[in-house]
């Protein structure tokens, strides 16, 4: 599998909210932007845009954030795939 082809760490929109950027390739000089967030809230979410290209990169941005514990259990798969499990 390719690797992602920029980086960009994640940045803050509001106090409890993370956006977590990505920036690949969409075809003939092209480039898409994916975003994905991180709630942090009393309750947190994440809500995955991703794919499976950068999923490593993605899970240490998330977990970076927010403790994978804290996370309500999902009972489908994600863009980028499980979460956990």
């Amino acid at each position: 599998m390719q690797q992602p082809l920029f980086r960009q760490d994640p940045y803050r929109i509001a106090r409890d909210t993370w956006v977590i950027p990505q920036i690949e390739p969409g075809g003939f000089a092209t480039l898409v932007s994916i975003n994905s967030m991180v709630i942090t809230a009393a309750e947190p979410l994440i809500v995955d845009t991703g794919c499976a290209i950068n999923r490593e990169m993605w899970l240490d941005q998330a977990f970076s954030i927010v403790d994978p514990r804290g996370v309500p259990e999902v009972d489908h798969v994600t863009p980028s795939g499980r979460i956990r499990g």
